[in-house]
């Protein structure tokens, strides 16, 4: 079951993890949300390719943070951060045919657009149990702001496509990356290709042309 929010914005559902999607008219389907590690937990227990070892690393990169304990201090913990690109893109052939990250054009269309519109008030029903729970947290902290409830603001830096490279971008809250980023002109670039950043994170979509 999908809720429209108005015209532009309708929310449904991914079909593997059961969490919140918006589909934006002339742009695509996306992750209204970074995703989570508990999206990504679901994928490395059916792939069966990444060790305990692999993901104590992640984790040593950002902790995790159980759903029912998160507070408005700790809910970048939430999200999966540190992968590599490659990493990305495995996840994202789980994830549904013809997701892949933003690309630059893409982000910067979606925050003019998040910054624009009321917030979202009500989930589809058969949303999974944890998403549930992390939708009433992030509407409590978000304060029926669109731009932050998706955390385009005050969330992670994001993985974007930019021509044959990728960077980062985004406005993360002081306590995560002290900055002054505009996520609408200001480009994050990895220092050192093997560092796992513990504010870089990615949220998915596809294309207008794969609907």
């Amino acid at each position: 079951m999908s809720h429209s929010s108005d015209t532009t914005i309708r929310v449904t559902l991914d079909e593997k993890t059961h969490f919140p999607l918006v589909t934006i008219k002339d742009i695509g389907t996306l992750t209204l949300w970074p995703i989570t590690k508990i999206q990504f937990e679901m994928y490395i227990s059916q792939v069966n390719q990444y060790g305990d070892t692999w993901y104590d690393e992640i984790l040593k990169c950002n902790p995790r943070v159980s759903y029912q304990q998160v507070t408005k201090k700790n809910y970048e913990q939430l999200f999966i951060s540190g992968l590599f690109i490659e990493e990305v893109h495995s996840f994202s052939k789980w994830f549904g045919q013809g997701f892949r990250i933003l690309t630059v054009d893409e982000y910067t269309k979606i925050y003019r657009l998040m910054e624009s519109q009321p917030s979202i008030t009500a989930p589809p029903n058969d949303m999974s149990y944890p998403a549930k729970k992390i939708w009433g947290k992030m509407r409590e902290f978000s304060k029926n702001s669109q731009i932050k409830f998706s955390l385009m603001q005050d969330g992670l830096i994001e993985y974007v496509s930019s021509r044959e490279s990728f960077e980062g971008r985004g406005a993360p809250r002081s306590n995560i990356l002290p900055n002054a980023l505009n996520p609408l002109t200001d480009p994050v670039k990895k220092i050192k290709s093997e560092d796992r950043l513990n504010y870089l994170g990615f949220r998915l979509i596809r294309g207008i042309r794969h609907e």
